[in-house]
């Protein structure tokens, strides 16, 4: 026992050999972090350029019911707590909380039961894009004793999705409309 406790936990010398073990691994963390956002952030933003780029060509492209990626016309009142607001008030069984750039929208207060949306927030000022892009946190569930994985189908969520697309589509509008009077 006291062999494998050796073999799993490196032994230091001293606490100045930590210390330097630890820093690496935290510069090396950090860099994959750095790498993998400027890699990511880089890719999700010409989605949204060519998906607003397609939108504008048919504004009805993101109204079909798995649409995920809704784009507008830049518009500085698209903030979460603005959409939070706006959804405590149209639709006060559900339970909202906001964030600088996300909200969540619950059908139940904890979310551990029932349908559970995120809506993430970008704003692309220089391109004259805002977009929401929604997120389902219980999307691959798992099921079964050998702890199989499926994709749910949002077919089946009783109106929860309608209403979040309503919310989403209330404000398309609005910063579609805004363009528009300019």
């Amino acid at each position: 026992m006291v062999l494998m406790i050796h073999l799993v936990i490196p032994h230091y010398e001293s606490l100045t050999d930590f210390l330097i073990s630890f820093a690496i691994i935290l510069v090396l963390v950090g860099i994959a972090y750095a790498v993998r956002r400027f890699i990511f952030d880089d890719s999700h933003f010409k989605e949204i350029i060519e998906a607003e780029k397609k939108r504008q060509a048919h504004p009805t492209i993101q109204n079909g019911i798995f649409t995920r990626l809704y784009t507008m016309p830049y518009d500085e009142n698209l903030t979460a707590e603005n959409i939070r607001a706006y959804c405590e008030e149209h639709f006060p069984a559900y339970f909202c909380s906001a964030s600088d750039n996300w909200v969540s929208i619950r059908e139940t207060k904890t979310g551990l039961s029932g349908e559970v949306r995120d809506l993430y927030i970008t704003q692309l000022k220089d391109h004259n894009i805002s977009a929401i892009d929604f997120k389902d946190p219980n999307e691959i569930e798992h099921n079964g004793r050998y702890r199989q994985s499926f994709t749910r189908s949002s077919l089946n969520d009783k109106g929860f999705s309608k209403d979040i697309r309503e919310i989403v589509r209330h404000f398309q509008q609005e910063a579609i409309a805004k363009q528009g009077n300019k």
